[in-house]
């Protein structure tokens, strides 16, 4: 970094905010004309100035209209004249404060890494950790690309007017709306918190707890699928993964608190088992690729134990011994990699009969967690874009997957949001 850029770099943002802002201004226009007319008609001032904490613990002065659309973007008035940025610390009260004085030199702004994060549903970067990058990778670059994201997020991602339910239900399938911490207790918890279902299944026992992440393909696998359908309803929770069903979760009007995967819900179960002393199972995906997942998670997460790791490839194996294996194994958790829809029905055939607490049906986590298949960049994690880079990498495998099914959900989303508004 050069010795003149703190000085230059703050001038530069402010040269853009005030470009910025004039441009949105007259593109707006209209509207502002149509606010202040209607202001007058109501007898009414045209603006009032609310007054916010942003995150730092600064009073911030807002303008905002009394009458008319889009109240809050008299905030762009508070742009041009230097008080707020569009890029920077965020204004969100939620977030609690934080007292770093070594951040103070960052203005407030309409858009922040953690409300982008927060909007998408992504939990890798805490909100002062997000400001510790804002403030070390400062730059034009940097604040071009979140106000561009912050744009994209706020368009497709609002979260205004939606409600934040434990769960719900979407096109018959229970999705629990859980935080990435609550999802992790109930995975390393001892005691499962249904009653045994041994009946259901012509077996006896206690069944072990069963977790599922729900993404776009698992619905539209689901949609004519009653059996899987069943089996997915029966899990002790099912996750939501992905901006499809973030989506999907809208036309509901339910806002998703996070969006747990299980490439992103591994480091803190690790950490979570370690911290407990209990120990993980890896069987599923192709031969060898468990054991370098397996691997891979013991160097990340010094202390882990794994109690052991099988191939998934069924058609090799005897059902009985994988499960005498895996208890004799005596694994608190089992992951679970065999696909959709065939790991769900697997789990749910053998939990009276797995020892473990918790077995979780994870797809191709193994792949992603040896290495095997390189994950999508940040920038594209941030705008829900993951599955484009999955297509890019495996065209001819994911093309069903995403190029007709993804379009087929929210064909699905648009008819249902219109059905509950035309009732």
């Amino acid at each position: 970094m050069h010795k003149n850029q703190p000085s230059i770099q703050p001038k530069l943002e402010r040269l853009l905010d005030l470009a910025l802002a004039c441009v949105a201004m007259l593109m707006l226009s209209p509207v502002w004309l149509t606010n202040l007319l209607m202001s007058v008609w109501h007898h009414k001032l045209p603006l009032v100035m609310t007054v916010q904490q942003d995150v730092l613990g600064r009073e911030q002065r807002i303008y905002q209209w009394q009458r008319g659309f889009f109240p809050t973007s008299a905030a762009l008035l508070n742009v041009a004249s230097g008080s707020l940025s569009l890029f920077g610390v965020s204004l969100n009260s939620g977030f609690g404060s934080i007292a770093r004085v070594d951040l103070h030199d960052l203005k407030a702004g309409l858009y922040s890494i953690a409300e982008i994060h927060q909007r998408i549903g992504l939990i890798g970067l805490s909100v002062e950790q997000s400001m510790l990058h804002h403030q070390a990778q400062r730059s034009i670059g940097l604040y071009l690309n979140y106000i561009l994201k912050g744009l994209f997020c706020s368009l497709l991602y609002r979260t205004t007017d939606l409600r934040a339910p434990a769960s719900f239900t979407l096109f018959g399938i229970r999705i629990d709306n859980f935080r990435m911490a609550q999802a992790v207790d109930l995975i390393c918890a001892d005691t499962p918190d249904t009653p045994d279902t041994g009946s259901l299944d012509g077996l006896s026992g206690r069944p072990c707890k069963v977790v599922n992440f729900i993404n776009v393909n698992s619905i539209n696998l689901a949609y004519s699928n009653r059996a899987f359908k069943n089996a997915l309803n029966r899990a002790n929770c099912t996750l939501a993964d992905g901006s499809g069903v973030r989506l999907g979760a809208r036309s509901m009007q339910v806002q998703l608190k996070d969006n747990i995967n299980g490439t992103d819900l591994m480091p803190m179960l690790c950490a979570e088992l370690v911290a407990r002393k209990l120990s993980l199972y890896l069987f599923g995906s192709a031969p060898g690729v468990a054991q370098k997942a397996a691997d891979a998670l013991k160097a990340s997460h010094p202390g882990l134990i794994i109690a052991g790791v099988q191939h998934g490839r069924l058609t090799e194996l005897d059902n009985d011994q994988v499960v005498a294996a895996i208890n004799a194994s005596q694994a608190d958790v089992c992951l679970v990699a065999l696909g959709s829809p065939v790991q769900e029905h697997w789990i749910m055939a053998n939990r009276t009969r797995l020892e473990v607490r918790t077995a979780i049906a994870v797809g191709g986590l193994f792949d992603f967690l040896s290495g095997n298949i390189p994950r999508a960049p940040l920038w594209m994690r941030e705008l829900g874009l993951e599955w484009v880079y999955r297509l890019i990498q495996e065209p001819r495998v994911k093309f069903t997957r995403y190029v007709i099914g993804n379009p087929l959900f929210l064909w699905r989303a648009f008819v249902l949001k219109k059905s509950q508004a035309d009732s």
